[in-house]
Protein backbone atom coordinates (compact mmCIF):
# COMPACT_ATOMS: atom_id res chain seq x y z
CA UNK A 1 0.00 0.00 0.00
CA UNK A 2 1.43 3.38 -0.94
CA UNK A 3 1.25 6.45 1.22
CA UNK A 4 0.44 9.45 -0.97
CA UNK A 5 1.31 11.95 1.80
CA UNK A 6 4.82 10.56 2.36
CA UNK A 7 6.61 12.96 -0.06
CA UNK A 8 4.90 15.90 1.63
CA UNK A 9 5.92 14.66 5.09
CA UNK A 10 9.53 14.29 3.90
CA UNK A 11 9.49 17.80 2.39
CA UNK A 12 8.23 19.26 5.67
CA UNK A 13 10.95 17.43 7.62
CA UNK A 14 13.66 18.71 5.25
CA UNK A 15 12.32 22.27 5.50
CA UNK A 16 12.38 22.12 9.30
CA UNK A 17 16.01 20.93 9.23
CA UNK A 18 17.01 23.74 6.86
CA UNK A 19 15.27 26.32 9.08
CA UNK A 20 17.00 24.97 12.19
CA UNK A 21 20.41 25.20 10.50
CA UNK A 22 19.86 28.72 9.13
CA UNK A 23 21.85 31.57 10.69
CA UNK A 24 19.99 34.09 12.85
CA UNK A 25 20.96 37.77 12.65
CA UNK A 26 20.29 39.92 15.75
CA UNK A 27 21.35 43.26 17.22
CA UNK A 28 23.04 43.49 20.61
CA UNK A 29 24.70 46.02 22.91
CA UNK A 30 28.25 45.65 24.23
CA UNK A 31 28.19 45.47 28.04
CA UNK A 32 31.90 44.71 28.55
CA UNK A 33 34.74 45.07 26.03
CA UNK A 34 37.26 42.58 27.48
CA UNK A 35 36.42 39.79 27.66
CA UNK A 36 33.67 40.71 25.25
CA UNK A 37 30.16 40.50 26.67
CA UNK A 38 27.00 41.46 24.79
CA UNK A 39 23.31 41.73 25.67
CA UNK A 40 21.06 40.64 22.83
CA UNK A 41 18.07 42.90 22.12
CA UNK A 42 15.09 41.56 24.05
CA UNK A 43 17.24 39.88 26.73
CA UNK A 44 17.52 41.23 30.28
CA UNK A 45 21.08 40.00 30.94
CA UNK A 46 24.30 39.74 28.94
CA UNK A 47 25.22 36.41 27.35
CA UNK A 48 27.36 34.17 29.54
CA UNK A 49 29.62 33.14 26.67
CA UNK A 50 32.29 35.25 24.99
CA UNK A 51 31.29 35.70 21.35
CA UNK A 52 33.83 35.75 18.56
CA UNK A 53 34.24 39.17 16.96
CA UNK A 54 35.26 40.42 13.54
CA UNK A 55 35.21 43.97 14.93
CA UNK A 56 37.97 45.51 17.07
CA UNK A 57 37.88 48.47 19.43
CA UNK A 58 34.37 47.87 20.78
CA UNK A 59 33.31 49.98 23.76
CA UNK A 60 30.54 49.69 26.33
CA UNK A 61 27.23 50.73 24.77
CA UNK A 62 28.28 50.02 21.17
CA UNK A 63 25.51 48.51 19.03
CA UNK A 64 26.70 45.41 17.22
CA UNK A 65 25.23 43.12 14.59
CA UNK A 66 25.58 39.43 15.49
CA UNK A 67 25.12 36.17 13.62
CA UNK A 68 24.23 33.01 15.52
CA UNK A 69 24.54 29.60 13.91
CA UNK A 70 25.16 26.14 15.32
CA UNK A 71 25.27 27.54 18.88
CA UNK A 72 28.06 30.00 17.99
CA UNK A 73 27.76 33.78 18.19
CA UNK A 74 29.89 36.06 16.00
CA UNK A 75 29.91 39.86 16.09
CA UNK A 76 30.11 40.84 12.42
CA UNK A 77 29.58 44.60 12.43
CA UNK A 78 28.65 47.76 14.29
CA UNK A 79 26.62 50.91 13.74
CA UNK A 80 28.88 53.85 13.05
CA UNK A 81 26.73 56.39 14.83
CA UNK A 82 26.55 54.58 18.15
CA UNK A 83 26.87 56.72 21.22
CA UNK A 84 25.23 59.69 19.52
CA UNK A 85 21.86 58.33 18.54
CA UNK A 86 20.73 55.06 20.10
CA UNK A 87 19.41 54.69 23.62
CA UNK A 88 18.22 51.61 25.48
CA UNK A 89 17.28 50.54 28.97
CA UNK A 90 14.87 48.77 31.29
CA UNK A 91 11.68 50.22 32.77
CA UNK A 92 9.17 48.77 35.24
CA UNK A 93 5.51 48.73 34.23
CA UNK A 94 2.74 49.57 36.65
CA UNK A 95 1.73 46.85 39.11
CA UNK A 96 -1.65 45.12 39.25
CA UNK A 97 -3.19 46.28 42.52
CA UNK A 98 -5.60 43.34 42.73
CA UNK A 99 -8.15 44.39 40.14
CA UNK A 100 -10.68 41.57 39.70
CA UNK A 101 -10.61 41.85 35.90
CA UNK A 102 -9.27 38.78 34.04
CA UNK A 103 -7.22 41.12 31.85
CA UNK A 104 -5.43 44.04 33.52
CA UNK A 105 -3.86 47.12 31.92
CA UNK A 106 -1.80 49.69 33.74
CA UNK A 107 -2.16 53.45 33.42
CA UNK A 108 1.21 53.66 31.68
CA UNK A 109 4.77 54.30 32.74
CA UNK A 110 6.80 57.27 31.51
CA UNK A 111 10.39 56.63 30.47
CA UNK A 112 12.71 59.65 30.23
CA UNK A 113 15.24 59.50 27.39
CA UNK A 114 18.84 60.68 27.80
CA UNK A 115 19.04 64.48 27.71
CA UNK A 116 19.87 65.90 24.29
CA UNK A 117 20.00 62.50 22.56
CA UNK A 118 17.06 63.06 20.20
CA UNK A 119 15.97 66.19 18.31
CA UNK A 120 12.60 64.66 17.35
CA UNK A 121 10.51 61.81 18.76
CA UNK A 122 12.50 58.60 18.15
CA UNK A 123 11.28 55.22 16.98
CA UNK A 124 10.87 53.15 20.15
CA UNK A 125 10.53 49.38 20.52
CA UNK A 126 9.46 47.84 23.84
CA UNK A 127 9.68 44.16 24.74
CA UNK A 128 8.23 42.72 27.98
CA UNK A 129 10.38 40.25 29.90
CA UNK A 130 9.85 36.71 28.66
CA UNK A 131 8.47 35.25 31.90
CA UNK A 132 5.68 37.81 32.23
CA UNK A 133 2.06 37.06 31.45
CA UNK A 134 1.96 40.15 29.27
CA UNK A 135 -0.33 40.32 26.25
CA UNK A 136 1.27 43.48 24.91
CA UNK A 137 3.32 46.55 25.67
CA UNK A 138 1.86 49.50 23.75
CA UNK A 139 3.49 52.85 23.13
CA UNK A 140 0.80 55.44 23.87
CA UNK A 141 2.84 58.67 23.66
CA UNK A 142 6.33 59.79 22.63
CA UNK A 143 8.30 63.01 22.46
CA UNK A 144 11.99 63.84 21.91
CA UNK A 145 12.55 63.58 25.69
CA UNK A 146 10.28 60.72 26.84
CA UNK A 147 7.74 58.06 25.93
CA UNK A 148 4.83 56.38 27.71
CA UNK A 149 4.16 52.65 27.48
CA UNK A 150 1.15 50.70 28.78
CA UNK A 151 1.11 46.95 29.42
CA UNK A 152 -1.87 44.64 29.15
CA UNK A 153 -1.60 41.30 30.93
CA UNK A 154 -3.55 38.23 32.07
CA UNK A 155 -4.62 37.62 35.62
CA UNK A 156 -6.26 39.45 38.47
CA UNK A 157 -3.73 38.58 41.16
CA UNK A 158 -1.75 41.30 42.89
CA UNK A 159 1.58 41.46 41.08
CA UNK A 160 4.66 43.60 40.86
CA UNK A 161 5.41 45.46 37.68
CA UNK A 162 6.89 43.82 34.61
CA UNK A 163 10.37 44.61 33.31
CA UNK A 164 10.17 46.29 29.92
CA UNK A 165 13.28 46.31 27.73
CA UNK A 166 13.26 49.33 25.43
CA UNK A 167 15.37 50.65 22.58
CA UNK A 168 15.08 54.01 20.82
CA UNK A 169 16.63 55.09 17.51
CA UNK A 170 16.26 58.37 15.59
CA UNK A 171 13.33 58.57 13.21
CA UNK A 172 15.15 59.43 9.99
CA UNK A 173 11.84 60.39 8.36
CA UNK A 174 11.00 63.00 11.02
Amino acid sequence: MTRPARPLVNLIAETRKLAADAPVVRWATVTQPSPLRIRMDGDADPMLITPQSLVSGLTVGARVLCVEQHRRMIVVGTRMDIGRSDASGVALSGANDGSAAPVYWDAGVTVTLPTGRFDAPPIVTVTPERSAQVLSANLIARTATSFVVRTIRFGAAVSAGTQLLWHAVPDEGA
